[in-house]
């Protein structure tokens, strides 16, 4: 099975984090809010520091993540950049 980390577990992502589910991916959604309500639909919900960046590169490499997105959160995207730089991943990166 693959492994997907989402950025971002609010409202917003929940329906980007229903679908990777339904689509056979193991979730991992990662916010700094212990109450954000993605956890609920997520294989695994982590609690982030407000180091969100290397808080999520090291979860990233916990799991073994084989992807990573966000979803209507433009606060997300440096962190999946960063995530997609060090494991190597696809998709856009820092620069």
């Amino acid at each position: 099975m693959k492994t997907l980390l989402v950025v971002g577990a609010s409202p917003n992502q929940v329906p980007a984090i229903r679908v990777a589910g339904e689509l056979g991916y193991e979730v991992v959604a990662v916010d700094v809010n212990s109450d954000a309500v993605g956890f609920q639909y997520a294989d695994h919900g982590e609690v982030v520091s407000n180091d969100v960046v290397n808080s999520a590169v090291d979860l990233s490499r916990q799991y073994d993540v084989d992807g990573a997105l966000t979803m209507a959160a433009d606060i997300g995207v440096p962190t999946v950049a960063a995530v997609r730089a060090e494991l190597g991943l696809p998709g856009v990166g820092p620069e």
